[in-house]
């Protein structure tokens, strides 16, 4: 991607299939000591077979559900992943595996929690630290099916709170 996009020259519909929880996890962690250095970020996305295996029966789905009337009626030919000669499926797997993306709603890097592997405690205060909280989808543990922006803005004023009734923070 070069960072424009052109319209189609025919009239289409594009369906994105998404693994709200998946099972393979990616981690973030330091390049070097220089805090200057960009951090390494693996997303290992698609590390376990059963990740792939539910993209896969996503797109089946969808195929199911588009290859039904009324719908099937307006469909002349799909674009990807395609069929190829004599009506047979491209392996999907492949498919899935080679076009497969990150989205962009990554949580977790800081996850809060009572244990010692947590690095932000309940009350949002970043461990081994004093007067740096975070508050933000990073310290969310586990992914939710939804958008993050409604639970980044509770994160936000629940910290909020907590500053205001401890006198740490005033409102105007």
């Amino acid at each position: 991607m070069n960072g424009s996009a052109q319209l189609s020259p025919y009239p289409g519909i594009k369906c994105v299939i998404l693994r709200s929880h998946a099972v393979s996890s990616g981690r973030v962690r330091l390049s070097s000591g220089d805090p200057d250095s960009p951090p390494v970020i693996e997303c290992r996305l698609l590390e376990s077979a059963e990740d792939v295996a539910t993209l896969v029966r996503g797109i089946e789905a969808v195929r199911a559900i588009v290859n039904t009337d009324p719908i099937a009626k307006l469909i002349e030919v799909e674009v990807t992943p395609g069929a190829v000669e004599g009506g047979a499926s491209l392996d999907v797997a492949e498919f899935v595996r080679s076009h497969t993306e990150p989205s962009c709603h990554p949580i977790g890097t800081c996850r809060m929690g009572v244990d010692e592997d947590a690095v932000v405690d309940p009350e949002l205060r970043v461990r081994g630290t004093e007067n740096l909280w975070i508050a933000d989808a990073s310290i969310m543990p586990d992914a939710i099916s939804a958008n993050l922006n409604a639970p980044c803005m509770m994160i936000g004023a629940k910290l909020g709170r907590q500053l205001v009734a401890k006198g740490r923070w005033r409102t105007a």
